[in-house]
């Protein structure tokens, strides 16, 4: 939580224009998504990008339902201010975090159409996650079960990281055994792209054999940030 949807879903991702890696300027995006629908970026939690309060107290009640709410009333008003997009199909689309964002969004969406009148609903239709952050249970453990069945990690290892951590606590206080099984279930990524397990990777950093080779993946799950 706490990314700038202008700073990376617009400007990175799905916008028209992306921003060069030095920031001086922008190029087309010949993927971008205005090419299919009409897409609205929304600054959320309130301090988040271009998203402020005139109100610093506000700042110290963000929440998951503090969120979704104001989400809410902005599209209720941006609704009203332009009535002309009220009919067309709406979809709530969010990547990480979103797994709490959206569909805590899309209930409210839903509950409010049942008690408004007709012209005065949001014409949801469904919500797309990309890369959903839920819980650990689900994100860590369905990770490392993802791996496994794919030939990625042997049956030692799984076996290893399901004895030796525990995913449905909800803590970061994890054991050095867990710690240290983790960590070597990852380095089984160093190979694949861990968002695209049949893609072939190519990154710059091993375009000379000369160069000491580095892990492929780019992310960094919480368990591996060790407690020790």
């Amino acid at each position: 939580p706490g990314c700038s949807s202008i700073a990376y879903g617009a400007a990175q991702e799905l916008g028209p224009f992306l921003v060069r890696t030095n920031g001086d300027n922008l190029t087309f995006n010949h993927f971008s998504w205005n090419k299919e629908a009409n897409m609205l970026f929304l600054e959320a939690p309130v301090g988040v990008g271009f998203s402020y309060t005139n109100n610093s107290m506000d700042l110290q009640k963000l929440g998951d339902q503090v969120t979704a709410e104001d989400s809410l009333v902005f599209l209720t008003n941006w609704f009203m201010k332009f009535p002309e997009f009220r009919t067309n199909e709406f979809y709530i689309t969010g990547e990480s975090y979103a797994g709490h964002y959206v569909p805590q969004l899309a209930e409210l969406i839903y509950d409010r159409n049942k008690k408004v009148t007709r012209g005065s609903q949001i014409n949801l239709k469904g919500f797309m996650i990309g890369n959903a952050v839920i819980n650990e249970e689900t994100d860590m453990a369905g990770l490392v079960d993802y791996a496994w069945s794919h030939a990625i990690v042997s049956d030692e290892l799984h076996n290893n990281v399901h004895g030796s951590c525990r995913f449905e606590e909800q803590t970061t206080n994890k054991t050095l055994e867990c710690y240290e099984n983790i960590k070597a279930f990852m380095e089984a990524y160093n190979d694949i792209d861990i968002y695209s397990i049949y893609t072939p990777v190519c990154l710059s950093s091993y375009s000379s054999s000369s160069s000491p080779r580095k892990p492929k993946l780019v992310v960094s799950p919480s368990l591996l940030t060790s407690p020790f």
